[in-house]
């Protein structure tokens, strides 16, 4: 109700919101895709990047529009991403991840995912930040990914911890994967937690040492460049 009142008197946010609406048949109103698409056409008109992303919606899902437009979706999505939503940003950094409309490119997957994920609202994009930064990092090192320097898991950890803040389930545990392989050694010389007492880094609170020495080394060997401050 509300949502149709203010579109009709030209209040430049709504159109997209009544047109979501009208696209799911959600908020007391019959499905109407027609008449959504003109609202979210409308919301492009006034400049409003949800139009461009609601829209986009469309072409991905081939709804109301031709069939197989992905590469119109991603145009729309890529108008959105620039225009700083984080929910577009996240969607582009789909289209890359999976191919949708355009090549993989998983570098490019990762970037958008950090734009939206920077904004501190989308836990889908978090989560999916930490997940391709191991990936990436298997791709170009192979499973020994935790080599000081290029460790990808200090940053994944923090990204999924983020996730699992906001209520993502699937960042909450890969989150409790990433810090149980790292609890039971010293990260530099590996002896084991069940020999030594082992002290968390005070900054990432991922990775654990034996003592000073051990953390001194590898701070220098590299971990340095891969710290990043843990939330709390």
């Amino acid at each position: 109700k509300w949502f149709k009142k203010s579109t009709e008197q030209g209040h430049p946010w709504s159109p997209s919101l009544y047109g979501y609406l009208l696209q799911r048949g959600e908020g007391g109103v019959q499905r109407d895709i027609a008449k959504a698409k003109e609202l979210y056409e409308r919301s492009i008109e006034s400049g409003q990047p949800q139009g461009y992303y609601y829209l986009g919606g469309l072409y991905e899902e081939g709804i109301g529009v031709q069939k197989n437009e992905k590469e119109e979706a991603v145009r729309l999505y890529r108008i959105a991403a620039d225009m700083g939503l984080d929910v577009a940003q996240c969607s582009l950094g789909n289209c890359y991840d999976f191919g949708i409309g355009v090549a993989v490119d998983y570098e490019e997957a990762l970037k958008w995912y950090l734009a939206s994920a920077e904004q501190g609202k989308n836990a889908t994009a978090m989560y999916n930040a930490g997940g391709k930064m191991m990936q990436l990092a298997q791709m170009k090192y192979g499973h020994n990914v935790d080599v000081p320097g290029r460790d990808p898991l200090p940053r994944a950890y923090y990204w999924c911890k983020k996730a699992a803040d906001l209520g993502d389930m699937d960042g909450a545990n890969t989150a409790s994967q990433i810090e149980a392989g790292c609890k039971t050694n010293c990260a530099q010389c590996k002896k084991s937690a069940l020999a030594e007492t082992l002290n968390r880094c005070a900054k990432c609170k991922l990775y654990r040492y034996c003592g000073k020495e051990c953390q001194v080394k590898h701070w220098k060997a590299g971990h340095k460049k891969d710290c990043v401050k843990a939330d709390g």
